[in-house]
């Protein structure tokens, strides 16, 4: 009996060493991310590659991403999307170290005036890494979460690549117009080509839509050239085209589905 007392005591030692020890080892860690109720976030601050945007909510508590001058309206579907990844995020484990290369750093602010600020990490071959700035805490992410929310945390996934809703396929016929007189109706044989160009400028050879940032909607109003009017068998779909000699690509296409998406 009296060695079987000692034993008890060691082997109770060392399970409270290991229950002690178990939140700072690589092993499993499920615990949620954030401490904001996503229901209350009313702005979140994205640095990435040393340029800031902001998700702000603008009228009728709509989402809208700024950076610089440029201001993206109608954004409500996909910053809920990252606003529902955010909440959904449970750390994986402990990190031994956070990684030293460049990573998008974020800061969230609620309506009761509270901040949170999250830094994350995607090294190649390993899974996300994320450190939480008000403890220094470090901790890995499910690897799946990796493509997802380096996505949402650029600012080019809230840009777009498309004029209008519709694919190039469904257009059968395209016209051009100069307010109402045609000008001309582009060849049967080229339609698919001009269609593809007209609605996904992404699918140009660099495969990068050139965004018209400089374009004023107001002012450039007067740099009016044509409407390409693209029919498909339901229904018909406009395109504004703005030109200018002296902008560097001197045409500017405006869908009617995005009237503040500029491509150039």
């Amino acid at each position: 009996m009296r060695t079987l007392i000692p034993l008890v005591l060691l082997a109770a030692l060392a399970y409270a060493g290991w229950f002690y020890l178990q939140p700072y080892t690589s092993g499993p860690l499920r615990e949620r991310l954030l401490l904001t109720d996503t229901e209350s976030l009313r702005e979140l601050s994205v640095t990435n590659d040393k340029q800031t945007f902001r998700i702000f909510r603008g009228e009728d508590s709509a989402w809208v991403v700024k950076q610089g001058a440029t201001e993206l309206y109608d954004q409500t579907a996909l910053v809920n999307e990252l606003t529902g990844l955010l909440g959904r995020l449970r750390t994986d484990s402990v990190a031994r170290r956070f990684p030293p290369e460049a990573g998008p750093e974020l800061l969230l602010r609620s309506e009761g005036g509270g901040e949170e600020a999250l830094g994350f990490r995607f090294p190649a071959g390993g899974p996300p890494v994320v450190r939480v700035a008000a403890t220094g805490d470090v901790f890995a992410l499910p690897r799946e979460v990796s493509g997802p929310l380096r996505g949402l945390l650029s600012f080019g996934a809230y840009r777009g690549t498309t004029t209008l809703r519709i694919s190039p396929e469904e257009v059968d016929s395209i016209l051009v117009y100069h307010h109402d007189s045609l000008l001309w109706r582009v060849p049967a044989a080229t339609v698919a080509r001009c269609s593809k160009a007209f609605i996904a400028p992404a699918s140009a050879p660099d495969n990068r839509p050139a965004y018209a940032d400089y374009f004023d909607e107001v002012m450039d109003r007067e740099r009016y050239f044509a409407t390409l009017s693209l029919h498909t068998a339901r229904d018909t779909h406009r395109i504004e085209v703005f030109r200018d000699s002296q902008w560097v690509r001197p045409y500017v296409l405006v869908g009617e589905d995005f009237p503040r998406r500029y491509f150039a």
